[in-house]
């Protein structure tokens, strides 16, 4: 065993070994391939890399760190995201309300069924990403999906439930998939003018995209265009080495029923004779919270924990019925910091307040407080909590007493949209 370990090892190194001597290759389309590869081996590489970045420099160097830092932020994002769930499943004439409970159950998305769940379907997927293999039932059933719930931003987002309604009718349009979004060409136009002397033109192409609940984004996803080829080869970026093109978004559409989210980009207009656009490729950035929890176990009696310089101490636990109270005397300065915002401090002080705890009980249900007050003490704060409809054991306290904002970028490609 040891000696098919090495020998595995051994004839996976220079496969890495080749793509770090990429990184210094003359040709930037070599060093960009190199660094994409890279990253998709991710925490199976980080500590070769690291060795590495120690001794690389000039770009080399850059490209490693980089890799490195988008390593460490998927790392934050798995945190508080579901892990993407790949699904494989076969159906042949079943009814589409089974397939989709098959489908939630592997891939973890809540879902809804409207009238059409009787309908059968036939499909065939093998470890699909879960929106793509949604997509591909809904496809096979000729109806459509979206949430229809505007999306919330606000880092208490996660206390909504989180479905899917599959119901209506399923849209024909360009479509990708890249992680947990998809990406979809909903409408565009081309307009072209001529001074008798030349043509000009301008393309005019609005994106949706689509992410289930679950994924919560802190923020509404920035998409940017980097590259638009149409199938006469001609670029339709203003300048092939510019910036990328920013899609702007566009809120005010947002109620289209697929789509949570448009962006306008603007392209140049295709060459003559040219009929669809042959590669539209782009990113999708979004932001995260990451929230940092504290957690009294096994709660009853007095107990202590610390977190930067505070003191956190539980009181006077008592469950009788359905009812639980409890007090928590919080003490010290917490040392300031970036990631210390007002959400989490007062006058240097932490807080705790209502919105921030949680018991767990019932299994994982969560329970929030019915009631919370809170005031100062000579050393710092005393909140009281009182929780109703608890029927089973607590499990657990969770306090959230931190957070940071962490950026993650997806890139996407979207194949063949029609001009016209």
């Amino acid at each position: 065993m040891l000696l098919l370990l090495a020998l595995t090892a051994f004839l996976q190194d220079p496969d890495v070994d080749a793509l770090l001597k990429q990184l210094s290759d003359e040709s930037i389309e070599v060093r960009e391939k190199a660094s994409v590869l890279l990253m998709e081996l991710g925490p199976k590489i980080e500590e070769r890399l690291k060795a590495e970045a120690l001794t690389a420099q000039g770009e080399p160097k850059s490209r490693i760190e980089v890799i490195l830092g988008a390593i460490a932020r998927r790392r934050m994002i798995e945190v508080v995201m579901p892990p993407v769930r790949p699904v494989s499943l076969e159906a042949t004439d079943r009814p589409l309300k089974e397939v989709l409970e098959e489908f939630s159950a592997k891939s973890g998305f809540s879902l809804k069924v409207g009238d059409t769940g009787a309908k059968l379907v036939t499909v065939r997927l093998r470890g699909a990403p879960p929106v793509e293999a949604l997509d591909a039932i809904c496809r096979a059933a000729r109806v459509g999906y979206g949430c229809p719930r505007s999306p919330d931003f606000s880092i208490d987002a996660s206390r909504q439930p989180a479905d899917i309604w599959v119901e209506g009718r399923y849209s024909e349009v360009p479509r990708a998939f890249a992680g947990r979004f998809g990406v979809y060409a909903a409408s565009l136009g081309v307009t072209r003018s001529t001074d008798f002397d030349g043509a000009t033109g301008s393309t005019n192409l609005i994106l949706g995209a689509f992410w289930p609940a679950e994924v919560r984004p802190r923020a509404r996803p920035f998409l940017e265009i980097t590259s638009a080829i149409d199938d006469r080869g001609a670029s339709l970026l203003e300048q092939d080495k510019a910036a990328p093109t920013h899609a702007v978004s566009l809120p005010e559409l947002r109620g289209i029923p697929l789509y949570r989210s448009t962006s306008r980009a603007w392209l140049k207009g295709p060459s003559p004779g040219a009929s669809r656009i042959a590669s539209l490729k782009g990113r999708i950035k979004t932001r995260f919270f990451v929230q940092h929890y504290l957690v009294f176990d096994s709660p009853a009696g007095d107990r202590k924990l610390t977190y930067d310089g505070v003191v956190l101490e539980l009181k006077d636990f008592t469950h009788a019925g359905d009812e639980v109270r409890f007090k928590l005397e919080i003490s010290g300065f917490r040392r300031p910091t970036g990631q210390a915002e007002s959400r989490w401090t007062f006058n240097g002080r932490m807080r705790v307040d209502a919105d921030m705890i949680a018991l767990k009980a019932d299994g994982d249900l969560e329970h929030r407080p019915s009631e919370g007050t809170s005031g100062p003490t000579e050393t710092g704060w005393r909140c009281n909590y009182y929780f109703k409809g608890v029927q089973s054991q607590v499990s657990a306290i969770r306090i959230e007493v931190d957070g940071v904002m962490i950026d993650d970028v997806v890139d996407f490609e979207l194949k063949d949209i029609p001009l016209q």
